[in-house]
């Protein structure tokens, strides 16, 4: 198998998954991303609904 094919399978197996969490979240995908890569700060809100989806507690989150 080619390593860029299996690469680019990779990448759009994680984008699938992606904008599949943040559908059920509520979570704009760009901003998932972004909270992800630690580009940016995820807001109250964002770690309520990232909870609510994986069904943990705010506070183990936030721990």
């Amino acid at each position: 198998m080619d390593i860029a094919l299996s690469i680019t399978k990779l990448r759009t197996s994680r984008l699938y998954t992606r904008k599949g969490f943040a559908y059920k979240t509520g979570i704009e995908l760009r901003h998932l991303i972004a909270v992800e890569e630690r580009r940016v700060a995820a807001t109250q809100n964002d770690i309520e609904a990232i909870c609510r989806a994986m069904k943990l507690k705010y506070d183990d989150w936030i721990r």
